[in-house]
């Protein structure tokens, strides 16, 4: 996150927003992480389910990084625009 910031912000380029919702599954996971932390549960149970929050976190973030991936090797006819402007 600190590269791609640094990128963004010191060497200004501008992401796409396929790189910014990326980064908000990323970010969505580090939060539960840090949650579950402060929380420190002791059953395993609500351990679990921190898992599983932090698994479709970042899930949404690996399906986007394979639609970028995907963009990126269409024949340059084919390549449609990355998403809607944010």
């Amino acid at each position: 996150m600190s590269f791609a910031l640094y990128l963004e912000h010191v060497k200004g380029l501008e992401p796409c927003p396929l790189c910014i919702f990326q980064r908000v599954g990323l970010m969505a996971m580090g939060f539960v992480a840090l949650i579950a932390f402060l929380h420190n549960p002791v059953s395993n149970t609500i351990k679990r389910f921190y898992a599983f929050l932090a698994g479709i976190a970042i899930l949404w973030s690996v399906g986007v990084a394979g639609r970028h991936v995907w963009l990126q090797h269409l024949p340059p006819d084919q390549v449609p625009s990355c998403g809607p402007g944010l």
